[in-house]
């Protein structure tokens, strides 16, 4: 039996509630776990702000539920939230070398690295793993009213990994490797998600798209 894992790539998500209206600064982000044993994991956040045009900081502490599922046909969920500590920050590589870039105003992309280590019951149910925000930057031309649209990130862990069936770790992406590409310009993007195994688990990784998520502002 293959234990499938799906990598959910959030890019652009539908409008939210307007309570952090003025706070606008996420580019993007992903959340990953990894198995440690004895029913802990590692959760790591990773998020993307705009450090050029964005008026808001980093989260100091990010908020991070945790959802078990106890009934999927009635939708119960358990909720407990967690506080995870803010990182040292990244600033990214200013990388091409293009007209576009000489001509652009100043660009700047930061990047934090939240980790924290949860302990979570084997009730066989799963879990969601959720980080939700607001608000993304003016400057987006694709998206109706940016500053009022948010993100949200999850992952799921399955009961044969609380039971021990898989001692099995989430794949996790490599952190983007500029701060911007150009318009009208080849550029190779690369979404390498990489996933530690075990040797006696038949594993893969499935990519596909995604239609984004809402951002609910009662969860924030």
């Amino acid at each position: 039996m293959r234990s499938l894992i799906r990598i959910l790539v959030i890019l652009v998500l539908a409008i939210a509630s307007t309570q952090w209206a003025n706070a606008t600064h996420i580019i993007g982000g992903d959340i990953s776990y990894n198995y440690l044993g004895n029913n802990q994991y590692e959760i790591q956040l990773k998020i993307y702000r705009d450090c050029a045009t964005g008026n808001a900081p980093f989260d100091n502490p990010a908020y991070v539920l945790v959802y078990e599922q106890i009934d999927s046909i009635n939708g119960v969920y358990e909720e407990t939230l967690y506080n995870f500590p803010l990182p040292d920050i990244i600033v990214l590589p200013e990388v091409p070398n293009s007209v576009c870039f000489e001509q652009l105003p100043d660009v700047c992309v930061e990047m934090a690295v939240y980790r924290d280590i949860i302990t979570l019951e084997d009730n066989g149910n799963p879990y969601y793993i959720v980080h939700q925000r607001c608000c993304r930057n003016t400057l987006i031309d694709n998206i109706v009213n940016p500053d009022e649209a948010g993100s949200t990130f999850y992952t799921r862990i399955e009961p044969n990994v609380l039971d021990g069936t898989y001692q099995n770790s989430s794949p996790t992406f490599d952190p983007i490797s500029t701060a911007f590409i150009c318009l009208g310009e080849v550029y190779n993007f690369n979404l390498l998600a990489q996933e530690e195994t075990p040797d006696n688990v038949d594993d893969y990784v499935e990519y596909s798209l995604y239609q984004p998520l809402d951002y609910t502002a009662d969860n924030n």
